[in-house]
């Protein structure tokens, strides 16, 4: 089961917190220039390393399954091949008002002059 999932750091997103550090140690190191690196690009499945990606305050750790494709974090669904792409299309239009619906009226009462 060795190499199930890659592991990429952001050099450009991270800031060396070190948070990914504690919280999956042995599978992250932070280098010279304060920035994490993985420690292997390549790992079996270790939930810590998830962990690690949802707490990192930058999101500059992506872990993506290799058989698959499929990118685990951040959560961006099914591979790009397997998404039905739509181009977006005119905002829905506003539920047509009933001819029968009472007149909007105000919930504050309206002040009374003596």
């Amino acid at each position: 089961m060795r190499g199930d999932w890659r592991i990429e750091v952001d050099g450009r997103r991270c800031i060396g917190s070190g948070v990914c550090t504690s919280t999956a140690p042995g599978r992250f190191t932070i280098d010279d220039t304060r920035r994490s690196r993985p420690t292997a690009g390549e790992i079996a499945p270790d939930e810590r390393v998830l962990d690690a990606a949802f707490t990192c305050p930058m999101e500059a750790i992506s872990v993506v399954e290799r058989s698959s494709g499929l990118t685990l974090f951040p959560d961006a669904g099914p591979p790009a091949a397997d998404r039905e792409e739509k181009p977006p299309g005119p905002p829905e239009p506003a539920p047509p008002r009933r001819p029968d619906a009472a007149p909007h009226r105000s919930p504050v009462p309206p002040l009374i002059e003596e």
